[in-house]
């Protein structure tokens, strides 16, 4: 019997990603776009490493360390559809937007590049003024 992979999120946000790197041509600020690996299956001591290293649990999936005009960064939470925030997600979103942030929780493709995109142009339309 072959095990069923369950990795609808990574997934999800590999194809964000990869779309994304195709839109750089239009909106080359995409470039800055970064994926934050926080958290996964790994060994006591690999935790323990990564704690002491500066990992901070909750900070969401994608960042995008520009500003649109109004907010500092955008921040890019994905999830599978259904899928819920962690206790850490649900304490350090609300922080990071306190601090002028702007966090959003997508579940699919085409939720994340609206928001990336929008974002951008936002930030065009600020700046043009």
């Amino acid at each position: 019997m072959k095990k069923q992979r369950n990795h609808i999120e990574d997934d999800i946000q590999m194809a964000v990603v990869a779309l994304a790197r195709q839109m750089e041509w239009v909106y080359p600020e995409i470039v800055l776009l970064y994926y934050v690996q926080n958290g996964g299956k790994r060994s006591v001591q690999k935790a323990a490493r990564a704690k002491n290293m500066g990992e901070l649990p909750g900070v969401p999936d994608l960042v995008l360390p520009i500003s649109d005009g109004v907010h500092s960064s955008l921040y890019i939470e994905m999830k599978k559809p259904k899928g819920r925030l962690s206790k850490s997600q649900k304490i350090l979103h609300p922080i990071l937007r306190q601090y002028g942030n702007k966090v959003v929780v997508c579940d699919n493709v085409e939720d994340a590049i609206d928001e990336l995109t929008g974002y951008i142009k936002d930030r065009r339309a600020n700046y043009e003024r």
